[in-house]
Protein backbone atom coordinates (compact mmCIF):
# COMPACT_ATOMS: atom_id res chain seq x y z
CA UNK A 1 0.00 0.00 0.00
CA UNK A 2 3.17 2.66 0.19
CA UNK A 3 4.25 1.67 -3.21
CA UNK A 4 0.85 2.64 -3.95
CA UNK A 5 0.27 5.28 -1.73
CA UNK A 6 3.33 6.87 -3.71
CA UNK A 7 2.46 6.28 -7.28
CA UNK A 8 -0.80 8.36 -6.74
CA UNK A 9 0.90 11.12 -4.91
CA UNK A 10 3.07 11.02 -8.40
CA UNK A 11 0.05 11.22 -10.20
CA UNK A 12 -0.98 14.27 -8.51
CA UNK A 13 1.92 15.89 -8.59
CA UNK A 14 1.82 15.85 -12.20
CA UNK A 15 -1.75 17.24 -12.42
CA UNK A 16 -1.35 20.01 -9.99
CA UNK A 17 1.79 20.93 -12.12
CA UNK A 18 0.00 21.27 -15.57
CA UNK A 19 0.61 24.79 -16.31
CA UNK A 20 -2.36 27.64 -16.45
CA UNK A 21 -4.93 26.71 -19.15
CA UNK A 22 -3.65 23.50 -20.35
CA UNK A 23 -5.61 21.88 -17.94
CA UNK A 24 -8.34 19.50 -19.32
CA UNK A 25 -11.73 18.60 -17.51
CA UNK A 26 -10.49 14.93 -17.81
CA UNK A 27 -7.11 16.27 -15.88
CA UNK A 28 -9.68 17.21 -13.12
CA UNK A 29 -11.78 14.36 -12.86
CA UNK A 30 -8.39 11.68 -12.72
CA UNK A 31 -7.02 14.53 -10.44
CA UNK A 32 -10.25 14.22 -7.90
CA UNK A 33 -10.11 10.52 -8.37
CA UNK A 34 -6.39 10.26 -7.34
CA UNK A 35 -7.28 12.47 -3.90
CA UNK A 36 -9.49 10.22 -3.24
CA UNK A 37 -7.83 7.10 -3.69
CA UNK A 38 -4.67 9.20 -1.63
CA UNK A 39 -7.32 9.50 0.95
CA UNK A 40 -8.40 6.05 1.20
CA UNK A 41 -4.70 4.93 1.12
CA UNK A 42 -3.02 7.08 3.60
CA UNK A 43 -5.93 6.02 6.09
CA UNK A 44 -5.41 2.28 5.30
CA UNK A 45 -1.60 2.41 5.97
CA UNK A 46 -2.38 4.67 9.02
CA UNK A 47 -0.26 7.61 8.10
CA UNK A 48 -0.50 10.69 9.92
CA UNK A 49 -2.49 13.61 8.34
CA UNK A 50 0.02 16.90 8.06
CA UNK A 51 -1.14 20.52 7.06
CA UNK A 52 0.72 19.92 4.04
CA UNK A 53 -1.40 16.71 3.20
CA UNK A 54 -4.16 18.32 4.08
CA UNK A 55 -4.00 21.10 2.21
CA UNK A 56 -3.37 18.94 -1.11
CA UNK A 57 -6.56 16.68 0.04
CA UNK A 58 -8.48 19.71 1.04
CA UNK A 59 -8.16 22.31 -1.53
CA UNK A 60 -5.88 21.13 -4.11
CA UNK A 61 -8.76 19.94 -7.02
CA UNK A 62 -10.74 22.98 -6.14
CA UNK A 63 -8.01 25.84 -6.89
CA UNK A 64 -6.06 23.96 -9.80
CA UNK A 65 -9.82 23.56 -11.30
CA UNK A 66 -11.06 27.52 -10.50
CA UNK A 67 -7.37 28.42 -12.03
CA UNK A 68 -7.56 26.26 -15.07
CA UNK A 69 -4.44 24.93 -13.60
CA UNK A 70 -1.49 25.95 -11.25
CA UNK A 71 1.26 24.27 -12.86
CA UNK A 72 3.15 27.88 -13.49
CA UNK A 73 2.50 29.03 -10.00
CA UNK A 74 4.41 26.58 -8.05
CA UNK A 75 7.49 26.88 -6.21
CA UNK A 76 9.63 29.11 -7.93
CA UNK A 77 6.90 31.63 -9.01
CA UNK A 78 5.94 31.12 -5.01
CA UNK A 79 9.27 31.87 -4.04
CA UNK A 80 9.36 35.34 -6.42
CA UNK A 81 6.39 36.33 -5.11
CA UNK A 82 7.28 35.68 -1.11
CA UNK A 83 10.73 37.67 -2.14
CA UNK A 84 8.83 40.97 -3.29
CA UNK A 85 6.19 40.80 -0.64
CA UNK A 86 9.14 40.58 1.68
CA UNK A 87 10.73 43.76 0.21
CA UNK A 88 7.45 45.89 0.25
CA UNK A 89 6.78 44.74 4.00
CA UNK A 90 10.43 45.34 5.31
Amino acid sequence: MYCDCLVTLDLISSKIRIKHENFTDEDVRVLQRALKNLNYLWTQVGLSFTPKIYGVLAHAADQVELLGGIGDMLKDDLEHLHQVSKKITD
